[in-house]
């Protein structure tokens, strides 16, 4: 027996909750597009995708269609699995040479890594300085990669609010990023 269509977002009190089944058939091509977009590479993005349906699977029946859409949701799971897997890697990274492993990392620096993080923090700070809102907005768009239409439909927001609320987010990083310094703008090259 088939369930009812479920309307993601929508304000009745008691909807049915969607099967793993449809939630992937409906939800693969963009989770697959967000682990790409969160930088995992080529190799690992079906079994990081597959990841995300696992735990999909797993937390499905705690999943509230009141609290927002169900692509919101996939995008934090998504999100989630993409930094594990980063870190997982960054802790497997060595340099081949001549087909043997060396012992030398090819992690930045440590004074690279001081500066990463210090601006990482900065602008981390910058974004709780916002108003959750257009921060929400900014961090989907600018710092994800998505387009306007598709937060616009994601959120259930009009597309003018979306951009009105990014226009006013890039005004206040670009105030932000002005009080940074040449230091950060080198650290960032390096």
């Amino acid at each position: 027996m088939a369930r009812p269509s479920v309307h993601f977002g929508s304000t009745d009190p008691d909807p049915a909750p969607p099967d793993v089944e449809q939630v992937y058939r409906t939800h693969v091509g963009y989770v697959f597009r967000l682990i790409q977009r969160f930088g995992i590479g080529r190799d690992e993005v079906e079994d990081a995708t597959q990841e995300v349906f696992i735990i999909v699977h797993r937390r499905l029946p705690d999943f509230d269609p009141r609290r927002g859409a169900m692509k919101t949701w996939l995008f934090a799971i998504a999100r989630g699995v993409a930094a594990n897997r980063r870190r997982g890697k960054a802790r497997r990274l060595r340099v081949v040479v001549n087909g043997e492993a060396c012992d030398r990392d090819v992690r930045p620096s440590p004074e690279q890594q001081m500066r990463q993080r210090e601006t990482l923090e900065r602008v981390g700070h910058f974004l709780t300085t916002l108003p959750p809102h257009q921060r929400e907005v900014f961090e989907l768009i600018d710092i994800e990669g998505m387009r306007g239409p598709e937060v616009s439909e994601t959120l259930g927001i009009n597309i003018n609010t979306i951009y009105t609320r990014l226009r006013l987010a890039r005004q206040a990083f670009k105030r932000f990023a002005g009080t940074l310094g040449p230091d950060v703008e080198r650290g960032a090259s390096t």
